[in-house]
């Protein structure tokens, strides 16, 4: 961020929603010279606009939507707009001006997602689009280790999405099996209705000895510290930071599995049921140890900082369209300022055996390969000693085999193979576990078939891999494809969703946190006539080869 030091930084928040911002804050005045408007002030908050280059505005709410739409002077500023979660379901995307914001930070993906639902467009109208997680700092959370034991705690204000209907009962069920229980609350009811039910509930189900309303806590730390548990019964979050906070503490999380909760923490501390709730509560299993480094390796303030860095240092100018490394004929570009021309280099490494490739890529290494099974095709493979599965297993240290195909499986672990069953979808869990055992993941001619490919790199993202992963995906201007498209056939397998070209293959990436580090192209030659064709043009453009390799690298590791 050199060229950015003396850059000047207006920090925009309404008064009182500042608590997200106090290590981004001290963190930024290091860098820039930084002015903060915690202010409803019009008055202040044109003059810090006015002054700055840069323009952050912390929520996406009413601020957004006045400082976008009223003040035309940000047009020739950068602007960046970090939203958290509420303001996706309140109404505050339409009415916010996109089209004048830089780059817009999610928190989580989940709620990104849900954003681009109630407005795709925004993929357009926002130059970057960022999810950088909240961090917390570890050191200020003293891990007390600590056994099961008797007392939850529930920090949060008590509103609709905190579900504290479904906490109440939960826990009154939890009391059937042990009356010696006690919930902790620490925070404000925010809707007297709340206040007034809570009362009732508990003068009805008599349990005034056990639920203890703490209010407003200021040294939430001293106050975790005779607990055990850290609950939730939200029906939404962005991250929980407040469970976060009790995990850093050793407490163990019991977390409601609200939508996206599987995306930020292992499901182990999810539960879906009352049931569910009382038996993680009444469960042997407990270790401090495990949940603090949970918080430590997803959500450190030191990777939401380096994000952040990242962000800024990429093209820091004003909003205007980026412009290609090499300039476009003037007549192809279109009228309303977005360049469709993405030059590529000018050389590409070319690969005439994809197979041979990935076989000497995994040599010596622990290998887990994704897709193992080649499905409808492995017999055929088997036969003519073309299956790489079988291949790679003769020069890899250690290969792990994962696929959806269950006949497939079944017959590689017959022959002695390990395999489990795996959905790069769903099955995050199962993915993190086996990426932890290995050096190297292979994902050959998997992702063109999936239904979801941003989900399935959203969980290779959470595994926090530091090797090398190599994808593998058909060539979406193959040569030998258009020579068939011009005889009015489309070659493509019947289970293929999609098309990649070396441009979307890699912005998908880096919509998901992953860079290219090596972009290779294959094909493969045949004697006939589009074969000695090929051979003829690739050399010159290797863009018309068959398909893409990219090995890719976690943009945090």
């Amino acid at each position: 961020m050199t060229a950015d030091t003396r850059k000047r930084l207006a920090l925009l928040c309404p008064p009182g929603w500042t608590s997200f911002l106090t290590d981004i804050e001290k963190h930024l005045r290091s860098r820039y010279d930084l002015r903060t408007c915690y202010t409803e002030s019009g008055a202040e908050i044109t003059e810090a606009v006015k002054w700055a280059d840069i323009i952050w505005l912390e929520w996406a709410n009413e601020l957004a939507v006045e400082v976008t739409n009223k003040l035309p002077m940000i047009e020739n500023k950068r602007v960046i707009c970090r939203l958290h979660s509420y303001e996706a379901f309140d109404g505050f995307i339409p009415k916010v001006n996109w089209d004048r914001v830089d780059d817009l930070i999610f928190v989580a993906e989940h709620i990104k997602r849900h954003a681009l639902i109630l407005r795709p467009a925004l993929k357009e109208q926002v130059k970057r689009i960022h999810v950088i997680p909240n961090g917390l700092s570890p050191e200020r959370f003293e891990l007390k280790k600590r056994a099961p034991g008797k007392n939850l705690a529930f920090v949060g204000n008590v509103n609709y999405k905190k579900g504290p209907m479904l906490l109440l009962h939960s826990f009154r069920e939890l009391l059937k099996h042990n009356s010696g229980y006690r919930l902790f609350v620490a925070g404000r009811f925010q809707d007297e209705r709340y206040a007034l039910y809570f009362d009732q509930m508990i003068r009805e189900l008599a349990l005034e000895k056990n639920i203890v309303l703490d209010g407003w806590v200021d040294d939430i730390s001293g106050w975790l510290d005779d607990k055990q548990y850290i609950v939730s019964s939200s029906l939404l979050e962005s991250q929980g930071l407040g469970i976060m906070e009790g995990m850093l503490h050793g407490l163990k999380p019991v977390i409601h599995n609200f939508a996206g909760a599987s995306e930020i923490y292992d499901r182990r501390y999810l539960w879906n049921s009352i049931e569910e709730f009382v038996q993680m509560i009444l469960s042997d299993e407990y270790d401090s140890a495990e949940y603090r480094t949970c918080i430590e390796e997803r959500y450190s303030l030191k990777a939401q900082l380096k994000a952040l860095d990242k962000m800024f240092a990429a093209n820091p100018g004003n909003h205007q369209p980026e412009k290609a490394a090499m300039s476009s004929p003037s007549e192809n570009k279109p009228t309303h300022g977005i360049d469709f021309n993405q030059p590529l280099p000018r050389t590409a490494e070319l690969v005439d055996n994809r197979k041979q490739f990935l076989i000497e890529f995994c040599r010596g290494k622990r290998v887990l390969h994704i897709g193992c099974v080649d499905s409808g095709l492995m017999e055929q493979r088997i036969a003519e000693n073309n299956f790489l599965h079988y291949h790679i297993s003769r020069v890899a240290d250690e290969l792990i085999g994962a696929d959806i195909d269950d006949d497939g499986l079944r017959h590689l672990a017959n022959a002695g193979y390990e395999v489990h069953r795996l959905d790069l979808q769903t099955d995050r869990e199962l993915l993190q576990k086996l990426a932890a055992r290995v050096d190297l993941i292979i994902i050959p001619e998997v992702i063109e078939h999936l239904s979801n490919v941003g989900l399935a790199l959203d969980n290779l993202k959470q595994c926090r891999f530091k090797g090398d992963v190599v994808i593998t995906t058909p060539n979406a201007f193959s040569y030998r494809a258009a020579v068939q498209l011009a005889r009015g056939i489309e070659l493509v397998h019947p289970d293929h969703n999609y098309y990649f070209s070396p441009t979307t293959l890699k912005t998908l990436l880096a919509k998901h946190g992953f860079d290219i580090a090596r972009l290779l192209l294959y094909w493969w030659p045949t004697d006939d006539e589009t074969g000695r064709n090929m051979a003829r043009v690739l050399p010159n453009c290797p863009y018309y080869a068959e398909g893409l390799i990219a090995i890719i690298r976690d943009c945090d590791q």
